[in-house]
């Protein structure tokens, strides 16, 4: 996922992500990956992702995402690490 970036982070900017990720999926026992969809799955744009595999296993789990609401304060927390500085 993100090419790897997102399970192995090598920034600081890319670490910050992965922690306010890691925040949302503990919320609900979540991993990351998962996060990261329901994440994607909550911009006001309407992202709707598409999963790059064939595994059943990972559809799956990704399917998980699906039942996953996220906090708008943890939402926030995302972007704000992906952008590097906080919302105006």
């Amino acid at each position: 996922m993100g090419g790897g970036a997102l399970l192995t982070p090598t920034e600081a900017r890319g670490a910050a992500v992965a922690t306010a990720l890691d925040a949302i999926g503990a919320e609900a026992g979540l991993p990351r990956e998962v996060a990261a969809l329901a994440w994607l799955r909550a911009h006001p744009a309407g992202i709707v992702p598409m999963l790059g595999t064939g595994r059943v296993e990972r559809v799956a789990a990704a399917a998980r995402a699906l039942d996953l609401t996220v906090p708008r304060p943890l939402w926030y927390a995302v972007l704000e690490a992906a952008r590097g500085a906080p919302m105006p």
